[in-house]
């Protein structure tokens, strides 16, 4: 036997969405090997290929390949977190979890997500996340302007927010996409 968990069975997958130029979010790779050493299934990409990825979810959660989908973007990857979750709600599926990390626009949470967790710091470019209008899940603006050195690029590779984002990803595993 193999260590890897065996992925024919339905399981949690986790999308991790770079902001500009994939070069200001590397702390999403460290999350994602962070998530790999818990044996979870982690995708990296850059923001502007969330339809691409929305359209595999869509059709991996319909095909029951997946169990649970978490999706955390950073910066531009956080709205198009937000954009991949509404184009999840259309085909009926639903994200157990989204993480925004500092989005730098507007941003409301989708009806089709079950937590929304939005790290931001408030005297910086980050935006608060509101509640969409047909959104009834759990919803956390966590302003991080506490810690100490933190910065819009830095946020991405700050521990402390890795450590949370790896409980709600731990957490949301039980949230079924269909």
């Amino acid at each position: 036997g193999t260590l890897q968990p065996h992925r024919a069975h339905p399981h949690q997958r986790v999308y991790l969405l770079r902001g500009f130029l994939n070069v200001f979010s590397l702390g999403m790779d460290q999350l994602a090997d962070e998530l790999r050493q818990r044996g979870i299934e982690a995708v990296v990409a850059n923001h502007t290929l969330s339809g691409l990825y929305a359209n595999e979810a869509i059709r991996d959660c319909k095909a029951g390949w997946i169990s649970s989908i978490a999706i955390v973007g950073h910066s531009l990857g956080a709205s198009a977190g937000v954009d991949m979750a509404e184009q999840l709600a259309q085909a009926g599926i639903t994200v157990g979890l989204v993480v925004t990390v500092d989005p730098i626009t507007p941003t409301a949470a989708p009806g089709n997500v079950t937590r929304l967790e939005n790290f931001y710091i408030s005297d910086g470019v980050g935006k608060i996340v509101q509640r969409g209008p047909d959104f009834h899940g759990s919803l956390q603006n966590i302003d991080v302007k506490s810690d100490a050195g933190i910065g819009h690029v830095s946020i991405a590779n700050s521990e402390h927010v890795h450590q949370q984002v790896l409980r709600f990803v731990a957490a949301a595993a039980t949230s079924r996409c269909k």
